[in-house]
């Protein structure tokens, strides 16, 4: 996973148990799901154990050099994305959230091998916002303002996640999560559906 272009820092975001902090989904909040799934790591468990209310320089001297910092435009919350080591396919990263300059959660994620692009309510969203500015998106998706804004460090992209859940298929409510990309010029140019993991309740990052 590239996150230093423009897409933004893949996303698709999605999860499964694993993540360190108050509960374990909760602590993350909806930033990593901008990274990748949430996977469960004895390993990751043990460093929150170690890293959770110290400066986000501890992150630097346990994970390494950072390939990316994921800010909250509206607040100080950001995560600080770094490679795993000993992982040639560049499928996982570790993502810690830091706020109010202290390390509150600690994750391993894992990159998705196939982001749900082919469903008709992908269709429909990216007809509705793509190529389109970042102010009219949310009036065009018509599912409320996002849950969260981020800017990449690395490429200067925003990417947005909004609550889908209310879509319906096959007769059937699924929660989703509806993720946005834009480019360098704040257009949106990518637009992913993800569906939140049932056995986390729905709505597991929700703060």
């Amino acid at each position: 996973m590239r996150l230093g272009r423009c897409a933004g820092v893949v996303a698709s975001a999605m999860l499964a148990v694993g993540v360190c902090g108050c509960s374990p989904l909760s602590a993350v909040s909806y930033g990593a799901k901008f990274v990748g799934h949430v996977v469960d790591d004895k390993e990751v468990r043990q460093k929150a154990d170690d890293l959770v209310g110290l400066n986000p320089s501890a992150a630097d001297d346990a994970f390494g050099e950072r390939i990316d910092t994921l800010r909250d435009v509206r607040s100080d919350r950001q995560w600080l994305v770094y490679p795993v080591r000993h992982d040639p396919l560049h499928q996982h990263r570790y993502v810690v959230e830091v706020s109010g300059g202290r390390i509150v959660a600690v994750a391993k994620t894992q990159k998705d091998a196939k982001p749900e692009m082919d469903i008709p309510e992908t269709m429909l969203f990216k007809e509705r916002v793509g190529g389109r500015p970042v102010a009219e998106c949310e009036g065009r998706l018509k599912l409320g303002p996002p849950l969260l804004t981020v800017r990449s460090e690395a490429s200067g992209c925003l990417s947005q996640i909004y609550d889908a859940q209310l879509l319906e298929i096959e007769g059937v409510t699924r929660p989703r999560h509806c993720v946005l990309r834009f480019d360098r010029q704040g257009l949106c140019e990518k637009v992913e559906l993800i569906t939140v993991d049932a056995s986390s309740g729905g709505d597991p990052l929700a703060r």
